[in-house]
């Protein structure tokens, strides 16, 4: 939904009578030279591919807080179930 911004700068520097600048083999004439470059974009339309996005990670983040609740949810029930078979326990001793 912003625009984007590019900033390109390149430059090469060659000895005399070389064919090897900036580590590639080049034409038998190679002048130091630079340049520089910039390019700003925007897109026009998405197709509501902007939208889908946030909507989804909007998704996503409420799927985990349902998985954290169900983990507590868990061990909650995991501990409780585990007090009641302690209590079980007891009592059949003191029936024993």
């Amino acid at each position: 939904m912003l625009p984007t911004a590019f900033l390109s700068l390149t430059g090469v520097a060659s000895e005399a009578g070389s064919r090897i600048a900036a580590g590639g083999l080049n034409n038998p004439v190679v002048f130091p030279r630079a340049a520089a470059g910039a390019t700003v974009s925007q897109l026009i339309t998405d197709f509501g591919r902007t939208n889908n996005l946030v909507g989804s990670s909007q998704l996503q983040a409420k799927a985990e807080d349902q998985n954290a609740a169900a983990t507590q949810a868990d061990v909650t029930l995991a501990v409780d179930r585990n007090f009641y078979n302690c209590l079980e326990t007891r009592e059949l001793l003191k029936i024993a």
